[in-house]
């Protein structure tokens, strides 16, 4: 499965970071997400997940909308 994490207030041009092959917990709706940036994940943004969503089409791609 992949997590898409996707800037709420930029549509679909605004993806942030993909998770792929992700086997953990999906994030929920109002659960906050650490997304790592960098060669070494040295930059550490939380944001809130406010809306996701899971296409019939693609079902092992879920989307989070997310707000810094």
């Amino acid at each position: 499965m992949t997590i898409r994490f996707i800037e709420a207030q930029s549509g679909t041009q605004g993806v942030k970071k993909d998770w792929p092959n992700w086997t953990g917990v999906v994030p929920q709706v109002g659960d906050t997400v650490l997304l790592h940036f960098g060669d070494y994940n040295e930059e550490c943004v939380p944001c809130n997940v406010v809306k996701r969503y899971i296409d019939g089409t693609n079902p092992d791609v879920v989307t989070c909308l997310i707000e810094e």
